[in-house]
């Protein structure tokens, strides 16, 4: 899926895919537009299932919305700020009437559906105006290509590892895309997490601005299979979560006693489950500042010891048996974390 892009003129507002996605051909009358004012046509490009559009100026808001279809909007000329999101829709279909409402929920996408959002500031003026607007998913994805078995420290050396599961534990299942007044991206702003510290969230209670929920589908896969000692397997398990940068990890022991009242924010790990001669342990991966459209990729996690009591404690990887590469989620090569 690549990312979407607007283009908004005085008589059309058109998306359409970065690269070989072309918007459907739809006819527009020529609007009889007064001095002062700008109008706009909507259109929606395939694979898009809805569109919300917010034009905010120093007069007026105008909002506009296309589950499917195109729309027409007038507003002033004059300074805007353009808030565009899309496959933001409710269970019922409907789009949000309020910006500072817009939430991407995880439990509500599936791969080929995933929300995205952008804001941009440009000067509208009463005669033809066109606009660029790149607009990136508002989730992160990451990647386990492939698990190595080196078991050879500690008792377990040379056992067979059974892989059952990888998920993410600490992860955001929803958040305000805009935030609360700013109109910017805000990860901060309204969040709920699903599966604090590893411990199952679904009967806790949304409260406040930071909530709990279950963990989606895309948080996790289910596996069974064995890997013999020095041999690898390759994996290729995609996990999604909402973008987190918090930055203390407040991990205090196995005793630390979570409940919805204790229970701080802290980074998010994606988890490798294993059964080692019969007793289960994990392989926690903690990722810093994870940011919404990026692609985070462990190559080869290799597995020299035997893992932690519980799927929150921070593990020491040996350097280089799980580097991350970070990419944009076209696949331009950012950086490479070790």
């Amino acid at each position: 899926m690549e990312n979407w892009k607007f283009s908004l003129m005085a008589a059309a507002l058109t998306l359409a895919a970065c690269a070989d996605l072309e918007p459907p051909v739809i006819g527009w009358g020529q609007p009889e537009t007064a001095n002062t004012k700008s109008v706009v046509a909507l259109r929606t490009a395939t694979g898009l299932t809805s569109l919300s559009v917010w034009i905010i100026t120093s007069k007026d808001t105008t909002y506009i919305s296309a589950p499917g279809s195109g729309l027409i909007a007038e507003c002033t000329a004059d300074d805007a700020r353009i808030l565009a999101t899309g496959n933001i829709d409710g269970q019922d279909g409907s789009l949000p009437p309020r910006c500072d409402t817009v939430t991407a929920n995880l439990a509500r996408m599936t791969t080929g559906h995933i929300a995205c959002s952008a804001t941009l500031n440009r000067i509208l003026l009463p005669g033809a105006n066109e606009l660029e607007i790149e607009v990136p998913r508002s989730i992160c994805k990451i990647s386990l290509e492939k698990v190595e078995n080196r078991l050879t420290e500690g008792a377990y050396a040379g056992k067979p590892i059974r892989i059952e599961k990888v998920f993410i534990v600490n992860g955001i299942g929803r958040y305000r895309v805009f935030g609360n007044g700013s109109q910017q991206r805000a990860p901060t702003a309204g969040r709920w997490w699903f599966n604090p510290s590893g411990i199952a969230a679904d009967s806790w209670e949304n409260t406040g601005a930071e909530g709990f929920m279950g963990a989606p589908d895309m948080s996790y896969a289910s596996l069974d299979q064995i890997l013999a000692y020095e041999e690898s397997a390759t994996l290729d398990i995609n996990v999604y979560t909402c973008p987190n940068n918090t930055e203390t990890d407040a991990w205090t022991g196995l005793d630390e006693g979570i409940t919805p009242d204790t229970w701080t924010p802290r980074k998010t790990r994606m988890v490798l489950q294993c059964l080692i001669d019969g007793h289960r342990c994990y392989y926690p991966l903690t990722i810093d500042n994870l940011m919404a459209n990026c692609h985070y990729i462990v190559r080869k996690l290799v597995i020299t010891r035997y893992g932690t009591d519980s799927p929150d404690q921070p593990y020491d990887f040996a350097t280089g048996t799980a580097a991350i590469s970070l990419t944009n989620w076209d696949g331009l090569l950012i950086s490479e974390i070790i």
